[in-house]
């Protein structure tokens, strides 16, 4: 964590970001100084990010995709728009980059939720299982017995709630935006311009309940 911070203080050092009527620029960075143009027509998505303790204290961050290059050199560039506001200003300016509305997002049916809990409880067991194998093919005796990594079982429930929770879709006049993640929360719009293809799909458990994942590709 504390690297992370350091990592994220030495990127983003002394960041500016600027708007004309056609794009926005940047400048950041201590160790490498970055300054660019981001071409508000090549925008494909507004992402806004909010991590568990950012949450709790009202702040987001504001990332912006391009189709072109980044600073990363990556094909897509994700760039920083806002590395760090409270979550009204993150909003604001996201909704200037792309005039989305406040969303009222929707969730899952809630035997999505049971799902998830099936298979958080699948893994306990399957960790339970190799922890138990591997005690026995090294014949060695652990301090604590393997199977009281069954008692994660107990968080089962509350992972499957919080991951159902967090998850929501809203579908708006000109955009489609989409919501995940517990950890950290990616609230990311997308313009209908700029979809290229929806697919659905289903495993086969998806099938078995009557359920289905939607991929919006830009």
């Amino acid at each position: 964590l504390a690297a992370s911070m350091v990592q994220a203080v030495v990127s983003y050092y002394g960041f500016e970001l600027h708007r004309d009527s056609e794009e926005l620029s940047y400048r950041r960075g201590l160790a490498k100084e970055y300054s660019g143009t981001i071409p508000l027509d090549k925008v494909q998505s507004v992402v806004l990010t909010e991590n568990v303790l950012a949450r709790r204290l009202g702040y987001a961050s504001v990332a912006i995709e391009t189709a072109g290059y980044s600073p990363s050199g990556d094909s897509t560039g994700s760039q920083s728009a806002v590395p760090l506001a409270e979550r009204d200003h993150a909003y604001t300016l996201a909704q200037e980059v792309e005039a989305f509305g406040n969303p009222t997002f929707e969730r899952p049916p809630k035997r999505a939720r049971t799902r998830y809990a099936a298979r958080y409880a699948l893994g306990v067991f399957i960790l339970t299982g190799l922890a138990t194998a591997v005690v026995r093919l090294a014949e060695f005796t652990p301090p604590v017995p393997t199977t009281t990594l069954l008692a994660g079982l107990v968080l089962v429930p509350v992972a499957a709630h919080l991951k159902w929770a967090n998850l929501g879709y809203a579908v708006e006049e000109d955009h489609f935006i989409s919501r995940a993640g517990f950890w950290s929360r990616r609230t990311q719009v997308v313009p209908f311009y700029r979809i290229q293809t929806i697919a659905e799909q289903a495993t086969i458990f998806q099938r078995r309940r009557d359920l289905a994942s939607v991929v919006v590709d830009t």
